[in-house]
């Protein structure tokens, strides 16, 4: 499941519904969830189960499961306005009577079956051996698309036909998008398995952190020699991605691990110089080569400008719009479709839908520096490891919300949910592993001394 969640493109079943409705391709990392479940229901129904819910999971998943009601509950909101305003439906390219249809459904059902996910990851991942290795299959599963990435880029300079049948193969009309090429740069728009380069650079922007963490501290996912090589192909493919907020969301990314090193004093001098090294690269690549240079200022300083820019603008004008006249549950989940997180929040389940998301992340925000303030990596029993995923976490985290922020709520996607749901299962570990230390570290140490 985890290895599986880029593959938004990828359909193991493709389901074509017909008429005027888009076709639906079932995705790997769906399939396997689903399996899981069926094979984890019998033995939790057995009480011998490997998911196990402890009381930091369970208020983060309830935490969780409140939003989740609040968006069930403004699917009222279509019946109560039964076509008395009219919403672009940007599959039709024209504005509709706003009524309550199979569409509301589906959206629905990708936020549930989201959390599910979240509750699932946070659950089975109890122990620092099994968060170990659910992290190297999301770093592999990163060096995979990586490299199917490049293989894209070669097919189209070598004017051989991407085949596409094998990874791009969604009836979905949003995963058709592996062909797009910005003419007048010169450049492939690289989405890989991705739906989009933007989906495709999302996703690369929380695996990244965990292995620039590994080396800056000089531990390991792999082995300190392939990590370096990791991060070099990862750092690569999301340049050549020409994805605007794949380019913005990595100078966030860099400048998070900054703040959080000085602050908590987890980096030195050299830790800053790779950083720097790595900022600086990127800079290069953007500003000064003549390539970078001209989708820089085409595609980045002047995106307002693009078409594609105009239409998010007016995206974001149309949420807000819709909220100021429906301010408690908005029009109802489903209904709108925004360029960013906040204002299609607010659209689509009004200000209860917001407040009840903010609170559930800031909720994990705030654990995590906690645990960050309380734990330190030089202390002899406490384990070291936390710092390296809770940091790493964090920052992921932060720029991936970062980028739901300028591109819209990505709930569609499996990487969003993953990531909140290891955030969650390592504050549990961490509970447990700092209450240890609170009981038995101190004396521990007197002892040594």
């Amino acid at each position: 499941m985890v290895f599986f969640l880029p593959f938004s493109a990828t359909a193991v079943v493709n389901f074509d519904l017909g008429g005027t409705i888009q076709g639906y391709g079932l995705q790997p990392y769906q399939l396997m969830t689903v399996l899981f479940l069926l094979r984890e229901g019998p033995k939790l129904l057995a009480g011998r189960n490997d998911l196990k819910i402890s009381h930091p999971l369970g208020l983060s998943l309830a935490l969780l499961f409140i939003f989740v009601g609040i968006v069930v509950l403004s699917l009222i909101m279509p019946f109560i306005i039964n076509g008395r305003i009219s919403i672009m439906d940007y599959s039709l390219k024209q504005y509709v009577p706003h009524i309550f249809t199979a569409h509301h459904v589906t959206q629905t059902l990708l936020v549930i079956f989201g959390a599910v996910i979240t509750a699932v990851t946070a659950s089975f991942n109890n122990t620092t051996d099994r968060i170990l290795l659910t992290f190297r299959a999301y770093v592999l599963s990163g060096v995979f698309v990586g490299l199917w990435g490049f293989l894209q880029l070669i097919f189209y300079h070598l004017n051989i036909p991407y085949p596409d049948f094998i990874f791009n193969n969604s009836m979905s009309e949003a995963a058709r998008n592996f062909g797009g090429v910005l003419e007048d740069v010169g450049m492939k728009r690289v989405s890989s398995v991705a739906v989009e380069p933007s989906i495709f650079a999302q996703f690369l922007l929380t695996v990244i952190p965990f292995i620039l963490y590994a080396i800056i501290t000089r531990k390991k996912i792999i082995s300190h020699a392939i990590d370096k090589l990791i991060l070099i192909l990862l750092s690569t493919i999301l340049l050549l991605s020409t994805s605007t907020a794949g380019s913005v969301g990595f100078i966030v990314m860099c400048f998070l691990f900054l703040l959080l090193g000085l602050h908590f004093k987890l980096f030195n001098l050299r830790n800053a110089g790779i950083l720097f090294a790595l900022f600086t690269g990127w800079i290069y690549a953007y500003f000064i080569s003549s390539a970078g240079n001209a989708y820089t200022r085409n595609y980045v300083l002047l995106k307002h400008t693009t078409g594609s820019g105009i239409e998010r603008i007016s995206m974001f004008k149309a949420s807000w719009d819709y909220f100021l006249q429906y301010p408690v549950l908005g029009v109802g989940w489903g209904s709108v479709d925004s360029s960013d997180l906040i204002a299609g929040l607010l659209a689509n389940t009004g200000i209860l839908g917001l407040l009840a998301f903010v609170v559930f992340v800031f909720y994990i925000f705030l654990r995590l520096i906690k645990m960050l303030a309380s734990s330190k990596p030089v202390d002899a029993f406490k384990p070291s490891n936390i710092h390296q995923w809770s940091t790493s976490l964090l920052v992921s985290l932060i720029t991936l919300l970062f980028t739901n922020a300028v591109t819209g709520f990505a709930y569609v996607f499996g990487h969003f949910w993953f990531i909140l749901g290891m955030a969650i299962a390592l504050l549990t570990i961490s509970s447990a592993s700092l209450h240890y230390y609170s009981l038995f570290g101190e004396h521990m140490i007197k002892q040594r001394r």
